[in-house]
């Protein structure tokens, strides 16, 4: 929200909407999702039984609990902390996942209470899916209403840099760029050598870190971001010694551009402020929304093609001497030793003691029917199995045979990286193209590149796409053999 001095210059329509909502933020979002939330259910209540009443009292109790719980839980989780900057898809995200944990801890607590035996499933299921509704449009009007009062000058936060390196120029021109942040740069200070100051087209160069008070009691200033790298950490103790007596926030902008950064966050660790400079998403609601998601995508696929499993098991018995499964040794999350399952498609034999040699393209060993298995990766539809005992994923970074981690752990950059999520059936890297034979450096480097792509950037939706991508284009490609 403006400060005193910038609301004064507001219509009074503004004034009032400020006076109102500015103050109490966080209260207005409580009710306003206690409301979505008692809403929904009596809309389940209307298209479960065609009236506002159920058949029972319970589901008012049922009502009350699930309100309290959502609540509670968006308040644990920080759904209540200012959203301002934020990827909409990063809002949209953590509603679905703590609406979908509120929905399961009411579930249990009805087990445990002897009452789930007691609710409609439909209600239930219709009930969850208008609060998930109601929440995401409601926020996103209220994001697109505030958007708009920051594109009309209202609701504006202003930013003064102080620049200690060339990130300056970068630091601005992204703010600029997300105007709907409502975050306007109104100058920098700068006390760098000449040939190494800052050049902005936009914003006023203020002077050097020796005028940054007067410049700041000079303008309305909201917020001071110190653009410095870590190393500089004696410049920006003397600058927070300047900004002792100044009223406005403090943030400092780190250059991480030099750091290898995997799903960096600050975070307080024993009261102490800290940075995560790598660090596994599957963390909090996304460690239990993806272990639903596995589970979920893994039924359903294994009961549509249990009936080829039963050929392709036939089948492979019949080519060759040997096992139906071929039972493979991998690193699993965090580098656990995990055993992996695969329909067998090469005739028996023996690697050397520490080595696996790769099945190449026209590979002696394999059968005809594990060419054909190999070709369209029906040989891995066992890895299900994996995936309901909870060693696999279904969409991750593929596992790599134990001798090959240790081979490759050396030569390319962040390759264990790899490993802070559970290794999938398919991946981000597969739906590229990078699967198959790793015969040059090269090919394993881009491999791991989209791995950790994928890792960094993880959302339920993206599992969707490549879950989707995997079903109707993945299972052929020139690079399965």
């Amino acid at each position: 929200m403006p400060s005193r001095s910038q609301s004064s210059d507001l219509p009074p329509w503004g004034r009032s909407f400020l006076k109102v909502a500015g103050g109490n933020a966080t209260l207005w979002m409580r009710l306003l999702d206690a409301g979505c939330v008692m809403l929904a259910g009596y809309l389940a209540t209307v298209c479960r039984w065609g009236t506002w009443m159920p058949p029972q009292n319970d589901y008012f109790a049922a009502v009350a609990i699930e309100t309290a719980v959502v609540v509670l839980v968006f308040d644990y989780f920080g759904m209540y902390r200012s959203w301002r900057g934020r990827r909409k898809g990063e809002e949209v995200w953590l509603l679905l996942a703590l609406t979908s944990l509120a929905a399961v801890l009411v579930v249990v607590l009805g087990f445990f209470g002897s009452k789930t035996a007691e609710y409609s499933r439909l209600w239930t299921l219709a009930w969850w899916g208008f609060t998930v509704g109601f929440l995401v449009v409601y926020r996103m009007m209220l994001r697109g209403f505030l958007s708009w009062l920051r594109h009309q000058g209202l609701d504006g936060k202003t930013v003064l840099l102080v620049v200690g390196n060339h990130a300056g120029v970068s630091v601005e021109r992204a703010l600029q760029e997300a105007a709907w942040a409502g975050m306007q740069v109104i100058g920098w200070v700068d006390d760098r050598p000449e040939d190494q100051k800052a050049q902005s087209p936009v914003s006023l160069c203020l002077g050097s870190v020796a005028q940054l008070m007067p410049a700041i009691e000079a303008r309305r200033v909201d917020h001071v971001w110190l653009v410095y790298d870590f190393k500089q950490q004696d410049r920006i103790c003397q600058v927070q010694a300047l900004l002792q007596n100044a009223l406005c926030d403090i943030t400092l902008v780190p250059n991480l551009a030099d750091f290898h950064l995997l799903n960096h966050k600050v975070a307080e660790v024993a009261g102490l402020s800290v940075l995560h400079l790598s660090r596994s998403p599957m963390e909090g609601p996304n460690r239990i929304i993806k272990a639903i998601e596995d589970k979920i995508i893994a039924t359903i696929m294994l009961v549509g093609v249990s009936p080829a499993l039963v050929v392709v098991a036939v089948a492979v018995k019949l080519s060759s001497r040997g096992p139906i499964l071929f039972v493979q040794e991998r690193h699993g999350w965090n580098g656990q030793i995990i055993r992996v399952y695969k329909f067998r498609s090469m005739r028996l034999h023996q690697d050397a003691p520490g080595q696996v040699t790769q099945a190449t393209r026209n590979d002696s060993r394999l059968t005809p029917v594990g060419a054909f298995l190999r070709r369209t990766s029906i040989d891995e539809l066992p890895q299900l199995i994996n995936v309901l005992q909870g060693r696999l994923s279904v969409v991750g970074p593929r596992p790599h045979a134990l001798a090959h981690n240790e081979q490759y752990k050396d030569l390319v950059d962040d390759y264990m990286k790899r490993h802070r999520v559970k290794p999938g059936i398919t991946g981000w890297a597969q739906m590229h193209g990078f699967r198959g034979e790793t015969d040059t450096l090269e090919k394993m480097q881009k491999r791991v590149e989209y791995d950790l792509w994928y890792i960094q950037n993880w959302s339920l939706g993206l599992d969707l796409k490549i879950v989707w991508w995997s079903c109707f284009h993945g299972f052929v490609q020139k690079n399965a053999h």
